[in-house]
C-alpha cells in the first residue's frame, strides 16, 4: 500500500492489512493468511501485556518462521523493481522523475505512459 502511495490503516491485525494489500496482489491473502493469523495473536498480546502470555519454544520458533516467510514473500514482490547494480528502486525513481520533471523525462525518451502506477 505504501508502494502505491496509499495510507496504511492503523491496526494490529495482519489479516486486515493483507485484505487491504489484496487490491494490488490478489494472491497475497491465500499465500500469507496462515502466517498472518498466527502472528496477529502476538501483536495483540505484546501490545497489551497485562494478559498472561503462555508461549512455548515451538510457538516462538513457528512465529520466527512465519515472520521470515512474510518478509521473504514481500521482498520478492518488489525485487523486480530494485536494481542491485544501481542500488535504486527504478520504478519509484521513474515515477518521481515523471511527477517532478516530465519534460526532462520526455527529452531522454521515457514517456510517462511507460511508467505504470499499478505496476504490480
Amino acid at each position: 500500500m505504501a508502494y502505491q502511495d496509499e495510507q496504511i490503516p492503523r491496526t494490529h491485525n495482519l489479516y486486515e492489512l493483507l485484505k487491504s494489500c489484496a487490491n494490488y496482489f490478489a494472491e497475497i491473502i491465500i499465500d500469507l493468511e496462515e502466517q498472518a493469523d498466527r502472528l496477529t495473536n502476538y501483536a495483540v498480546i505484546t501490545r497489551y501485556p497485562n494478559d498472561e502470555i503462555d508461549v512455548e519454544k515451538t510457538d516462538m520458533e513457528q512465529a520466527m518462521k512465519d515472520a521470515e516467510h512474510i518478509l521473504s514473500y514481500v521482498t520478492a514482490l518488489f525485487a523486480a523493481d530494485y536494481s542491485r547494480e544501481y542500488a535504486v528502486d527504478e520504478l519509484r525513481l521513474f515515477r518521481f522523475l515523471e511527477d517532478t520533471q516530465p519534460e526532462e523525462m520526455k527529452k531522454i525518451g521515457i514517456p510517462g505512459s511507460d511508467i505504470s502506477r499499478n505496476h504490480h
